[in-house]
């Protein structure tokens, strides 16, 4: 009788166990360790002491904010995203794809991404091609969706900018850059983007240590920060495109990767 009962409980207990989702299919890496997480989570029952839900674990870091990095800024109310990855792009695998989610139709101030890129030079083909660095979209549609795509071009042009295409017309998009860009092989950059329809701004700024590459800004934004289900969709990196301008992104490396969508 005893046995029978034990039985019986253990039944419950792992019928009754919450599941973590799988990883999302087609190529797109989701990080279900840090999903979109509020810096301020409320407290609630089904919340544990660290502020994380019960099946989610917080993150190592015990030092920092729950729901933030150390490469994330500290935005009160700001919902943080960010990944742990470490990406090289290579002919294998050139980019690559995360998908934030988010829900249809929700309404916010701002966005800001954060990244490092380590250069490792040009494309040997064509230098002063369209080397990308990050694509970010309120879907996995370009068209009207774009809030953000950033591109680093090479000798006999060495410029930096960004092009964004949120509720315009088909080819329509507007256009941050500037020229007098170079770069040195081996070298961390940090990469800075704001969309700010507040202040109506985009800005970009480029740093290496306590050094400014670049920083820029116009006053084009007018579309609102506004989302779409499943999630944005963030690609980091470029391949040789048949189709269009791109170029491989020859062993650059991506980390300390962090987009944050402010209410």
């Amino acid at each position: 009788m005893y046995r029978s009962t034990l039985f019986i409980v253990l039944i419950l207990v792992v019928a009754c166990s919450p599941q973590r989702a799988p990883l999302s299919e087609g190529g797109s890496v989701l990080d279900l360790t840090a999903p979109l997480v509020d810096t301020d989570p409320p407290d609630t029952e089904e919340t544990d002491t660290d502020g994380y839900p019960e099946d989610t674990a917080a993150p190592e870091d015990t030092d920092t904010v729950p729901g933030t990095k150390p490469f994330c800024d500290e935005i009160p109310g700001a919902i943080s995203w960010w990944t742990e990855d470490t990406f090289e792009s290579n002919e294998v695998e050139p980019t690559r794809t995360y998908v934030i989610p988010s829900v249809q139709g929700d309404l916010y101030d701002r966005l800001i991404v954060d990244l490092d890129v380590t250069f490792a030079g040009w494309d040997a083909g064509d230098p002063s091609g369209t080397h990308g660095v990050f694509q970010l979209t309120r879907s996995e549609t370009w068209r009207s969706n774009l809030y953000g795509y950033m591109t680093l071009f090479g000798p006999n042009t060495n410029k930096a900018k960004v092009i964004s295409n949120i509720d315009l017309a088909a080819g329509e998009v507007t256009r941050l850059e500037t020229t007098g860009v170079t770069l040195a092989v081996g070298t961390t950059y940090h990469v800075h983007y704001t969309y700010d329809p507040g202040l109506g701004e985009r800005r970009m700024l480029i740093t290496a240590g306590e050094e400014i590459i670049v920083n820029i800004a116009d006053t084009d934004v007018a579309a609102e920060v506004t989302s779409m289900a499943p999630g944005y969709q963030l690609i980091l990196g470029s391949d040789n495109n048949a189709n269009g301008p791109e170029v491989l992104t020859r062993d650059w490396v991506f980390d300390n990767v962090c987009v944050q969508i402010v209410p």
